[in-house]
Formats: C-alpha cells, sequence, structure tokens
C-alpha cells in the first residue's frame, strides 16, 4: 500500500497517519513541504531566483527581454522610414531618422549601462 493510500485527502489539509509519508518533492511530512526554505523558486531559463531578481543578480532574463524590445522597435521603425519615403520628401524623412536613431542609441546606452551595474 503507497503512502499516500494511508492518508485521507480534506480539502484544508492533508491528514496522514504515517509522517513517513512522501510529499511529490520527496521529503517526509514531517520535514513538511518546504515552506519558507522553498521560497525561492526558479524563473525563466537562467535559473535566477525571485531573490535575485530582486537583488539584482538575474539580469539575463532582463537583458534579453531589452534586446527584443529594441530589436522590434528597429523593425517597426525601418517599415515606418519605408512607408515615409514613398509618401514625404527625403529630407523631412532623414531629419525624423536621424531623431529616431539619436532616442535609439540613447536607450541601448541605458539599457547597457544598466546592465553593467
Amino acid at each position: 500500500m503507497s503512502s499516500l493510500a494511508r492518508c485521507s485527502f480534506q480539502p484544508d489539509f492533508l491528514h496522514c497517519n504515517n509522517e513517513s509519508a512522501l510529499w511529490p518533492s520527496g521529503k517526509t511530512l514531517a520535514q513538511g513541504s518546504g515552506g519558507s526554505e522553498n521560497k525561492a523558486k526558479k524563473i525563466g531559463n537562467d535559473g535566477a531566483t525571485n531573490a535575485d531578481m530582486r537583488d539584482g543578480k538575474g539580469k539575463d532574463r532582463n537583458v534579453v527581454i531589452q534586446v527584443v524590445v529594441v530589436v522590434v522597435v528597429i523593425v517597426v521603425v525601418v517599415a515606418v522610414v519605408l512607408v515615409l519615403l514613398l509618401v514625404i520628401d527625403v529630407v523631412v524623412v532623414l531629419i525624423v531618422l536621424l531623431m529616431v536613431v539619436v532616442v535609439c542609441c540613447r536607450e541601448v546606452v541605458k539599457a547597457v549601462m544598466a546592465t553593467g551595474k
């Protein structure tokens, strides 16, 4: 008979006669389900924990998100510039493009500086 077969499942709590019954994590009921020591749950593929994200150690995930955002913005800007070239004068488009490039470069520098700390 398995250890879980000796347990009665109540809506509020798992009542067991055998304290050596195992939780799915492999711990016994006497050891508990992990409680406070299990609070550092892994998030993302970089293995960063919640505490790491708060402490600034788990920056890899943020860097990936920032890079994806920058790439998407660049693709959208290029598409808009191509449309504007068809509609508006070339000089106006070049001025707008220059302004957009300056803003994008500033954002990329900010992102790189923030991850370097």
